[in-house]
């Protein structure tokens, strides 16, 4: 999750997210990153508001959520300024956060847990300001 945490520094974000000690993340992998048309990291990389609220749309603050306590269908306020939901949905033996798979879940951390996803998170508000610069998010 190289990918994740460069850009989480380049945002400002790496305190934040050490000082918070019930905090829960839906971390995306380089893979998720990689599957982001170029031109998405291109216009993440210039507007860090942009790039601020797509991570923390990644955040649960205030809240540690292991899977044992995650049920279908349930909903979280993400740390995004507008505190977007992310839903919670299970079908089979796969969960997803919205769309994105959790492939790995429940790793500790000193302050929360980790779940690890195979796509990158992006915020309604945010998809719509990459459209209207003619950003394909695919």
């Amino acid at each position: 999750m190289t990918i994740l945490a460069s850009l989480l520094t380049k945002a400002g974000l790496i305190n934040d997210v050490n000082m918070d000690f019930n905090l829960t993340v839906f971390a995306p992998t380089n893979d998720a990153f990689a599957k982001l048309d170029e031109s998405v990291l291109d216009y993440l990389g210039n507007h860090t508001n942009a790039l601020t609220q797509v991570l923390k749309y990644h955040e649960v603050t205030k809240s540690t959520l292991y899977s044992i306590g995650m049920r279908h269908a349930m909903t979280f306020h993400s740390a995004d300024q507008r505190h977007d939901n992310l839903m919670l949905m299970e079908e089979g033996s796969k969960t997803y956060i919205n769309r994105a798979e959790i492939t790995e879940a429940d790793i500790s951390a000193t302050n929360g847990v980790i779940h690890v996803i195979d796509q990158v998170l992006i915020p309604t508000n945010i998809l719509l300001k990459l459209e209207s610069h003619n950003v394909n998010v695919g």
